[in-house]
């Protein structure tokens, strides 16, 4: 389903040529459901930013620094993803306990959609760097990462510290 919406976003923003790549980031938290989507054009890099929670008529189209792009782009190779892969018929995405990246391209003429569930859980700090880099501050304060499914918390049940 990802791989849909990000097509029939890429479609509707798309006014001229691109040079045929797009990366996106998918996540929830407390702030929302949020897709940000960023597509490489000839001469510049825009970005988009959906939150299923808020909608809008038409997501705010900015800016994105083509070299960040150009980074994010070489690191999603450099950072074996594949071992997070989407495969067809593997369940829901569950954006609150996986950052959901997506790569697209134009390979011999065909486009080619690669989807990746990496673990909020456990992250390494170059996959957090990744995403963290990817959002480049477009998503609200906190986000991604302000709800945290694994982070420890209080209950009732436990001990308080010492001293209070």
């Amino acid at each position: 389903m990802l791989p849909l919406l990000l097509l029939l976003f890429a479609g509707s923003v798309v006014a001229q040529d691109v040079d045929s790549r797009t990366l996106s980031l998918a996540t929830q938290d407390r702030n929302g459901m949020f897709m940000l989507t960023v597509i490489a054009f000839p001469d510049r890099t825009k970005a988009t930013i959906r939150n299923f929670f808020e909608p809008e008529q038409d997501p705010p189209i900015v800016d994105y620094p083509k070299e960040r792009f150009e980074q994010l782009w070489q690191q999603a190779d450099a950072l074996d993803l594949e071992r997070f892969a989407v495969v067809d018929g593997s369940g829901d995405i569950e954006p609150a306990f996986h950052y959901v990246v997506t790569v697209m391209e134009d390979r011999d003429g065909q486009r080619r959609a690669r989807g990746y569930r990496i673990p909020k859980c456990g992250i390494t700090p170059e996959l957090d760097a990744f995403v963290q880099a990817m959002a480049n501050g477009l998503l609200p304060p906190g986000s991604p990462g302000l709800f945290k499914p694994c982070a420890p918390t209080a209950t009732a049940a436990d001990p308080a510290p010492p001293g209070t």
